[in-house]
């Protein structure tokens, strides 16, 4: 496996009556879905991100340092808001972290958003 290529890769995010996605990595690049609500699927692709897109994509992450995130955030204070999930293995990295109606710090999260987004090269996500 080329060495710019995660082992594991699966982020998602949503609301209870708003737009999901998903991202996870399949055999042959990625798999991105989204669903206009809970149940109405919308969309559904593969994508092959470029080694460059992949590498910009690690540095990212690695400035916000995703690796550290708490294994779960969550707002017990609000219901049927937001829920996030990222499980993502690179090397001897390993993030794995969730939430629901919280998150870690708003600017890095937005950042970690931004870099799916580029990754991804066009689709929605957020």
């Amino acid at each position: 496996m080329k060495a710019y290529l995660p082992k594991k890769f699966e982020v998602s995010i949503g609301g209870f009556a708003g737009p999901s996605y998903r991202v996870m990595k399949s055999d042959s690049g990625l798999i991105y879905t989204a669903f206009q609500t809970r149940n109405e699927f919308q969309d559904d692709m593969r994508i092959c991100p470029s080694r460059e897109q992949w590498l910009l994509f690690w540095d990212q992450v690695d400035k916000i340092d995703i690796w550290n995130w708490k294994l779960r955030y969550e707002n017990r204070n609000t219901l049927d808001g937001t829920s996030w999930l990222v499980h993502i293995e690179k090397e001897d990295k390993v993030a794995n972290s969730s939430g629901s109606n919280a998150f870690p710090d708003n600017d890095l999260f937005d950042e970690f958003l931004a870099a799916i987004r580029r990754l991804l090269g066009g689709p929605n996500f957020v």
